[in-house]
């Protein structure tokens, strides 16, 4: 199965002088197990897009099948749909709401109508999965870190067992350690479970790093639609939606303006000291 959209377009008031096209004839499809890396500026249609993955949102016009699911039937089924798409919104730590960390983490799993021995199994798995002690189980979330919030407000997705997992900017405001140890669990869950993965960031580097591929969104279009090295190559093409490149594409810039034959592709550190250390680059060493 797979997300598969036909000319999407979502208009916000229609017909009202607010009227607003958020998404404009959109037409991708993302097949299953893939690691999706959305971007765009502020207002370029990402968060509307992926909140039609789970049924939050319905199109204005056009197809949307996910998973197997017509999302523009008259009647969807937005329950069995939950169960395959988790959505994870900006700032997870919001979502929290139960008195105790368990009971935050076992709501989902609950409301699948799944029996207590099952429920229980899911809660420990997912804990584990995001790294958190199963001590935390007891304690209020509000009484945790900011962290462990966020944690445990994935944990919860992620303990209905989603054949989808989107993403949006789950790692905003957190420091570089913060960001890794997140998109690290989030790596672990979709090896475990073969998921897909549809991340929406602000952070180039981070993309480069993980994503398989890169969707480009520009005033509610795709603008871009490749591999990280293929979009990223494009780097005027970037800054003038308003996007940053990653830290390796612009040194790689600076290197060939000196002079240097750099070849394209090069996004990560690992493949910018990979390719100092084979030019023999003073200051680089293997050992």
């Amino acid at each position: 199965m797979s997300i598969i959209l036909k000319e999407v377009s979502h208009v916000y008031s229609p017909d009202s002088p607010f009227e607003y096209a958020a998404l404009k004839n959109v037409t991708l499809t993302i097949p299953d197990g893939q690691y999706v890396a959305i971007i765009g500026h502020t207002g370029s249609g990402k968060s509307t897009l992926i909140q039609h993955f789970n049924g939050l949102m319905k199109p204005t016009s056009g197809q949307i099948n996910v998973q197997g699911i017509d999302l523009c039937a008259k009647k969807v089924p937005l329950k069995q749909l939950r169960r395959k798409v988790g959505l994870v919104f900006q700032y997870p730590e919001y979502q929290l709401f139960e008195e105790t960390v368990e009971k935050d983490v076992a709501f989902g799993p609950k409301n699948m109508g799944l029996s207590q021995e099952e429920i229980k199994q899911r809660v420990l798995e997912a804990i584990e999965l995001v790294g958190l002690d199963v001590s935390v189980l007891s304690m209020s979330p509000f009484d945790l870190s900011g962290g462990q919030k966020r944690r445990v407000a994935i944990a919860g997705v992620i303990s209905m067992r989603p054949e989808v997992l989107v993403l949006d900017e789950p790692i905003a405001g957190l420091d570089p350690m913060g960001r890794r140890e997140i998109l690290s669990l989030v790596a672990a869950y979709r090896e475990k479970s073969g998921a897909t993965v549809i991340l929406v960031s602000h952070n180039m580097d981070d993309v480069a790093d993980i994503a398989q591929r890169v969707i480009v969104m520009n005033k509610g279009e795709v603008a871009l639609d490749g591999t990280p090295q293929e979009v990223f190559s494009k780097s005027e093409l970037m800054r003038s939606m308003g996007l940053d490149v990653p830290q390796m594409t612009l040194l790689a810039d600076k290197l060939r303006a000196r002079g240097m034959e750099v070849p394209e592709g090069i996004i990560t550190e690992k493949q910018m000291l990979e390719f100092l250390l084979d030019k023999g680059v003073a200051g680089c060493s293997r050992t």
